[in-house]
């Protein structure tokens, strides 16, 4: 469930009924309530989902980024097993140019940025063609992902369509990202950079740079009431609920095809989204516990324990690998992050994190049971008359305030975390066509 933050679906206490299906699965299944995504942008996230390595370790955080063919991916071990394999995705930063296709028999990506919609009916139609079969299925959609913008009555599930301010924003390709300290920057230029690919890829300087520029010249445009801001919050929530419909779909096929009791299914999100948690909306431009912390929800109907436990101590995308493996009685590769939350869906102790790590492009953070210190790797202008932002900030969960001598803990950690990251040497791209490289350009991404 691409760019769904773990705290607006309903079963962790959030305020709207958003994910009713999940809540289901949830309730017969293991919640882990502490799980951190290792980047905040879906290719990143999603080779390390893949592969149970840290994006560092993959290829360098920037443009350009690809997935090598010498890393086994998650299909790859499984369909060495005997297993056949099918991903049915909405494209985009999914694309198979970027090597995250690796391991699978059917690799659906013919739309850039599609809902679980479009991907669920030739996914039900694959399982049904191998439902005699062990399969490992990927389903995946952008219901989350800006503009936040959904058909049928989804727009105005959760408050009326009537802001027209709003519903401009919301559907417009780069309506999200041009927010900044609640201002709207509706003629904020668009800076591109170009990759080692001879790519452009929108310049992480339009967030740290642009849009704080822009406001210090007076160059905004509205300014955001309350009213403003809670109305794109329930369009946020309206992409979770349709999201989640097909949730239910998919759990009503399961049944309808007599292979639900000896399924697993796992139901995650990749990074999740800042809304109000920092200076800029959108995922890319800042690491928050909104982008960062991120649902991780596993239902194993053949292990009776598992049903309606919730697991508080802290985990990480990287478990996902090798849990579903061994849930498939599979050995996992070499010299991966990852550990098997396996002992957890069997009403045991298992596996736990001290500190959870992220990456982005211009960030790095380290996550504890408290808060996330994040490290600015890259600085965002101030105004001459103002103190720069400093180059560790500390978000607290339960306090404001972080203790000395674990803030010189947490950084110790990070910055020895990233020394040791070593990402795999690098090889040409895969081509990109045309339209996939002007939808990503267009979102902000190339």
């Amino acid at each position: 469930m691409d760019t769904c933050r773990a705290d607006h679906y309903s079963y962790a206490g959030y305020t709207r009924n958003t994910t009713p299906n999940v809540d289901r699965l949830a309730r017969k299944g293991t919640v882990f309530n502490n799980a951190a995504s290792q980047a905040n942008e879906t290719l990143y996230s999603h080779a390390s989902l893949f592969t149970s390595r840290y994006p560092g370790d993959i290829a360098p955080i920037a443009g350009g980024f690809y997935l090598p063919d010498t890393f086994y991916t998650l299909a790859e071990v499984l369909k060495l097993y005997g297993y056949a394999t099918g991903a049915f995705t909405g494209g985009a930063h999914v694309k198979s140019a970027f090597g995250l296709s690796q391991g699978f028999d059917v690799y659906l990506d013919d739309l850039d940025f599609a809902s679980i919609h479009h991907s669920f009916a030739a996914a039900s139609l694959w399982m049904e063609e191998h439902k005699s079969d062990p399969f490992f299925l990927f389903l995946h959609g952008y219901d989350c992902h800006s503009p936040y913008h959904k058909p049928l009555f989804f727009d105005g599930l959760f408050a009326p369509p009537n802001n027209d301010f709003v519903e401009h924003v919301t559907r417009n390709i780069m309506g999200i990202e041009r927010i900044y300290r609640g201002q709207f920057f509706r003629n904020a230029e668009i800076t591109q950079e170009v990759d080692v690919d001879n790519r452009k890829n929108l310049s992480e300087d339009f967030f740290r740079t642009t849009l704080p520029q822009a406001e210090y010249e007076g160059l905004g445009g509205r300014r955001l009431t309350a009213e403003d801001a809670a109305d794109f919050i329930a369009h946020y929530d309206g992409g979770l609920a349709y999201a989640d419909l097909y949730i239910g779909l998919l759990m009503d096929r399961l049944r309808t095809l007599g292979v639900q009791e000896n399924t697993a299914v796992v139901v995650l999100a990749d990074h999740g989204e800042n809304l109000t948690d920092a200076p800029w909306w959108h995922h890319r431009a800042a690491l928050t516990e909104g982008d960062v912390h991120v649902p991780l929800v596993v239902y194993t109907p053949f292990l009776p324990a598992s049903a309606g436990r919730k697991v508080d101590g802290q985990v990480e995308l990287v478990d996902v690998l090798p849990t579903v493996l061994d849930l498939a009685g599979v050995p996992p590769p070499a010299e991966i992050a990852g550990q098997s939350l396996r002992p957890w869906l069997e009403g045991e102790k298992g596996p736990e994190r001290p500190v959870a790590f992220t990456m982005s492009r211009s960030q790095a953070s380290v996550r504890t049971a408290d808060g996330l210190l994040v490290l600015n790797r890259r600085p965002v202008w101030t105004p001459p008359d103002a103190p720069a932002v400093p180059e560790w900030q500390w978000q607290g969960f339960t306090s404001q305030e972080l203790p000395a001598e674990l803030d010189v803990l947490m950084q110790d950690a990070l910055v020895k975390w990233l020394s040791q990251r070593q990402p795999a040497v690098r090889a040409s791209l895969a081509p990109v066509d045309p339209v996939l490289e002007r939808a990503l350009r267009d979102r902000g991404y190339w």
